[in-house]
């Protein structure tokens, strides 16, 4: 799961931040150039592509030897007991990513 939600999430948040108003108050983006970060973001689809298709690839895979069923069974079961856990950690990376600690210190105009 996190596989495929890492590379969501910062497809979605990187553009937002980057290209976004509020710049500026990220010490992480002072040293990127529009053009080095669109080569990010478009490797970085590349890379979601790539696990799609592979995904896609594997339940095929497991479909044409009947054994999805099973399969599909192990990844409910699994998930249903870590589901807190996968949500956390998914909730945590995405706190941390869009969070105050890339925010310089006077990025809330709080030492003004």
């Amino acid at each position: 799961v996190a596989m495929l939600i890492c590379p969501a999430m910062f497809l979605a948040a990187i553009p937002i931040i980057h290209f976004g108003p509020n710049k500026q108050f990220y010490y992480l983006y002072e040293c990127l150039d529009d053009a080095t970060m669109a080569r990010v973001v478009w490797l970085c689809g590349i890379k979601w592509t790539v696990l799609l298709t592979s995904l896609a690839a594997e339940v095929a895979f497991l479909k044409r030897m009947h054994l999805w069923t099973e399969t599909k069974g192990i990844i409910e079961v699994v998930l249903e007991k870590r589901l807190f856990a996968t949500m956390f950690s998914m909730g945590f990376v995405g706190t941390v990513f869009t969070s105050c600690f890339f925010v310089k210190h006077d990025g809330l105009h709080l030492f003004d």
